[in-house]
């Protein structure tokens, strides 16, 4: 039960992330909060960072500034979605980036579309239809800026599968994407510039640090537990929303924001446990009589 704890308070730190950008975007361009979040992530970590640390943050700049900007871009229309959207909704669509794996893992890493995942992909598709069915009116722009950010988060863990082989340890990867990810946005930032109070700063410092917390806390959780095994836990994060989301906001998840965020998870849980089984026949084959 240690890795459901540890990945349960990644999901209440998420949503109180999410909340910091959702407060702060009134005083500030979206922009400027990605910048100011990446650049805080990067100075909290300075206190742990060696000199060979950040040689390995360089050596392999090109692969980590790509990743850094991917990362960056990504975070601009999540950020503005996160604006323009109620926070339950966000997190619907987030609990949809892996049926978005699936497609791009079937194109580029040519993995098998078996049935299940078709099946899967289909229902997780319908949920999204239905949450945001009764928004989309209104909030059609929002919603697409939404799912692109989506669509590009599952493009990044694509591109991470493809990257497993540098090999790096933890704190490198979580130096390098919040430095590579600032340095890629500090232009644009300055071009957008808007002097945040001491108050956004301090804030956003605390939006920084939060998001060094996450990515620890997932690190541990998956590192105590199987991914697959720990999944059910990943969707608090919708209770913690609609609680954020209440208190915060005053916004009140809608019946058909229910039944879309229902019929992802139902999606995401099969697709799951579809995987763990062919995985189980792959490391137990039945074996068969002489």
């Amino acid at each position: 039960m240690v890795g459901a704890g540890w990945l349960t308070l990644a999901c209440l730190i998420s949503v109180i992330n999410d909340s910091i950008v959702k407060s702060v975007s009134s005083n500030l361009p979206t922009i400027n909060i990605v910048f100011l979040k990446f650049l805080f992530s990067f100075l909290s970590l300075m206190p742990f960072l060696k000199a060979d640390t950040f040689q390995k943050v360089l050596t392999h700049k090109k692969i980590h500034f790509l990743r850094g900007a991917s990362f960056a871009i990504a975070m601009l229309p999540w950020c503005y979605g996160l604006i323009q959207l109620p926070l339950p909704l966000m997190t619907c669509l987030n609990f949809s980036t892996p049926l978005f794996v699936t497609l791009l893992a079937a194109f580029f890493l040519k993995e098998r579309f078996t049935l299940p995942k078709i099946a899967a992909t289909v229902l997780g598709f319908l949920g999204i239809v239905v949450s945001v069915g009764a928004s989309f009116s209104q909030m059609s722009v929002a919603v697409f800026w939404a799912l692109c950010a989506t669509f590009l988060f599952a493009s990044l863990d694509i591109a991470n599968k493809k990257l497993l082989n540098l090999q790096e340890n933890r704190l490198v990867m979580m130096i390098a994407p919040t430095f590579w990810s600032a340095a890629f946005l500090l232009p644009f930032a300055l071009y957008t510039w808007y002097t945040p109070s001491i108050q956004d700063i301090a804030v956003l410092a605390v939006l920084g640090v939060g998001g060094n917390l996450l990515f620890f806390c997932f690190l541990k959780a998956f590192s105590c537990y199987q991914v697959s095994a720990l999944q059910p836990f990943k969707y608090t994060e919708f209770l913690f929303s609609c609680a954020a989301s209440l208190i915060f906001f005053q916004d009140k998840p809608t019946w058909n924001l229910m039944m879309g965020t229902f019929l992802i998870i139902a999606a995401t849980f099969y697709l799951s446990w579809s995987e763990l089984k062919k995985v189980s026949k792959t490391t137990n084959p039945v074996s068969q009589p002489a």
